[in-house]
């Protein structure tokens, strides 16, 4: 419940347990368990944040003898949507016009290459692949 709590913590920020394991055995505590946490921002500033925001999580003792250890960070700092950014994607929108095609504008909060770019403070534009669907799942596919 705390971790779901921070979703309101920023604009845009979210976090979620993805992935919940532990044990060996249904009748039997188990010596440990794990959970995997997908956290993102949309602001780089909110990264230590959140970050921090889950280390409090994880120092309290809910259970008394039960202690966590939480272990990773954010891997990619997030791509902010910049006015230099804005004015790329307005200029490949042009541009596809002048083509017959559409660009739609559009942050997903995904992470990419072009992250690695945008943090240094450079303009870049992602999401400009082939189309298809079902994105990251068994079934993603590619459109004609």
């Amino acid at each position: 419940m705390d971790l779901q709590a921070l979703n309101a913590m920023r604009p845009g920020a979210t976090v979620n347990v993805g992935l919940i394991q532990g044990g060996s055995v249904i009748n039997a505590v188990p010596d440990y368990a794990r959970a995997d946490i997908d956290a993102r921002v949309i602001q780089p500033e909110d990264v230590e944040l959140v970050t921090q925001a889950i280390q409090a999580i994880a120092d309290r003792e809910y259970v008394p003898g039960v202690h966590t250890h939480l272990t990773g960070a954010f891997h990619v700092g997030p791509m902010a949507y910049t006015p230099a950014i804005e004015k790329l994607a307005i200029l490949a929108q042009e541009c596809a016009q002048e083509l017959g095609f559409s660009v739609n504008i559009a942050s997903t909060g995904g992470i990419s290459y072009a992250n690695h770019f945008a943090m240094l403070g450079m303009p870049v534009l992602d999401g400009l692949g082939p189309l298809g669907g079902l994105d990251h799942s068994p079934h993603e596919y590619i459109s004609k």
